[in-house]
């Protein structure tokens, strides 16, 4: 068997690993084992999720900088010479 082959077997092993995940999943969801992928909350509103968090870190190291910027101020500004 060349390269070419060996990719071709594996890349048909992976779909095949896929499919069978999926329908056991599904199998699971008929049964309400799981939820559905419907049902999953950071599948509905994962995108929301991330953009809240982007925010709140940018917001957090933006009152992070001004406050150290404001130490380091008062600091410079009362040291004695």
């Amino acid at each position: 068997m060349n390269g070419d082959q060996k990719n071709y077997l594996k890349k048909i092993e992976d779909e095949e690993k896929l499919r069978v995940l999926e329908d056991f999943q599904r199998a699971l969801a008929e049964r309400y084992v799981v939820p559905s992928n419907r049902q999953l909350l950071l599948r509905r509103y994962g995108k929301m999720i991330e953009g809240t968090g982007g925010i709140l870190i940018g917001v957090l190291i933006g009152i992070f900088a001004l406050l150290f910027n404001f130490i380091v101020f008062n600091y410079f500004l009362h040291m004695e010479f």
